[in-house]
């Protein structure tokens, strides 16, 4: 007891959480030493970066206290949108149009919790069908890819990393910032 005194109580579970993480990682690398090598650590960035991305949003939108459960109806969305429309003849506009598709569906759950004051948990839970619905409009069987040229470019490297180790970085800069 008097070993633990100088932990606050209400940290212990957090540092446990830690604790638990850096074992994981340790028992990884063990079984797997290659996986300290800058071309493994890029190649497993790269694979989770779409997951870190929505866990940035979602963690900000828990900051405040709130809740999105639209998120998946929206990444189904953006992800029909982009198999559909990134290999038309828009080209590069087709990912400026599918970030302001994004951004509005992020905007529109904003304005209807912020101004109409209704619950988050209900607000995202009736456009996270909307954004399903919509994505089923857009893409009605499972297919279409996204073009290699736009896939490439987050795993094309600089000094041996990856950009998703860089966007990685800056995130977690952002988050100690």
């Amino acid at each position: 007891q008097r070993m633990h005194s100088h932990i606050p109580r209400s940290a212990r579970p957090i540092l446990a959480g830690y604790g638990v993480l850096v074992a994981l990682i340790l028992l990884y690398i063990v079984v797997n030493p290659r996986a300290l090598s800058l071309n493994q650590l890029s190649s497993q960035v790269s694979f989770a970066m779409p997951l870190v991305l929505i866990s940035s949003g979602q963690i900000m939108v828990m900051l405040t206290g709130e809740l999105d459960l639209s998120v998946g109806g929206i990444v189904s969305l953006v992800t029909c949108l982009s198999a559909t429309m990134l290999s038309g003849s828009l080209g590069y506009g087709a990912i400026v149009l599918i970030i302001v598709a994004s951004a509005a569906a992020g905007l529109l759950n904003g304005f209807l919790v912020a101004y109409f004051s209704l619950p988050s948990f209900v607000v995202t839970l009736a456009t996270w069908s909307v954004f399903d619905g919509l994505a089923l409009l857009v893409l009605k069987v499972p297919g279409g890819a996204i073009p290699q040229t736009y896939t490439s470019a987050l795993s094309s490297t600089f000094g041996g990393l990856s950009v998703s180790v860089f966007i990685l970085i800056a995130l977690i800069l952002i988050w100690l910032w």
